[in-house]
């Protein structure tokens, strides 16, 4: 049994990167249309250009590493990036927030970027209490303003990140380094609570592509607002 059970896994972490792969591939197919409308349309630069509206999220409450709820209410006409990490991760998780971190220390030089929120929640949220979460932060320099780690019931942020964020997510098995595998996906989210964008979130090009994504998106807003105006 532990033999099959460990193919398995292996079959699953052969897999899992081809379907996220595939994924970000029809996020940029369509990003890529999105882009060649725009030039005919205009001839903007690539910071103003729309990006797809790949999957409409639904609400959700949670908590946050202070012990307040929060959730998609506290999100409400606010940009975001989300992604899904837990503390007793041994591998991509201190990467990824790592690179979150220097990212937060980047949205002071980007246009716009004033009040846009980061999101980790965890994976793992029988472990990752309020208080394991706030010294997760810490020790990864997270500064606290404007960036929220939640938790919750297991099966309501499994449920999320599944059927919400279309993001895999299972139990491992015993003999792993790890005890959950989950995707290392960043999600750059609009004021409707829509995913633009999926980033690969333990490499320095997912994360300049994030930032250029989230450049675009402030500028197609203000674009858009001047025009109004």
């Amino acid at each position: 049994m532990k033999s099959t059970r460990s193919r398995y896994y292996r079959v699953f972490c052969l897999i899992l990167p081809l379907v996220v792969t595939c994924a970000c591939n029809r996020s940029d197919s369509k990003n890529d249309l999105a882009n060649s409308d725009a030039r005919k349309r205009s001839p903007e630069s690539a910071s103003s250009r729309e990006l797809p509206l790949l999957v409409q999220l639904p609400e959700f409450v949670l908590q946050d590493q202070t012990g307040s709820v929060f959730g998609s209410e506290q999100l409400k006409n606010k940009f975001w990036i989300a992604n899904f990490v837990f503390t007793r991760c041994p591998t991509t998780c201190p990467i990824q927030t790592r690179n979150l971190a220097k990212f937060q220390k980047q949205l002071n030089k980007i246009d716009g970027a004033d009040n846009v929120e980061l999101v980790s929640i965890t994976v793992d949220p029988n472990f990752d209490t309020p208080a394991v979460l706030a010294d997760y932060a810490k020790r990864m320099e997270a500064e606290p303003e404007g960036w929220h780690f939640l938790t919750g019931s297991r099966d309501a942020i499994w449920d999320l990140c599944k059927k919400g964020f279309k993001l895999a997510v299972d139990d491992a098995p015993p003999e792993s380094p790890s005890p959950i595998m989950h995707s290392t996906r960043m999600m750059l989210v609009d004021r409707n609570g829509r995913i633009r964008g999926f980033y690969e979130g333990t490499t320095r090009e997912g994360m300049n592509d994030l930032r250029l994504a989230l450049e675009n998106l402030l500028a197609a807003e203000e674009n858009q607002h001047s025009q109004t105006n």
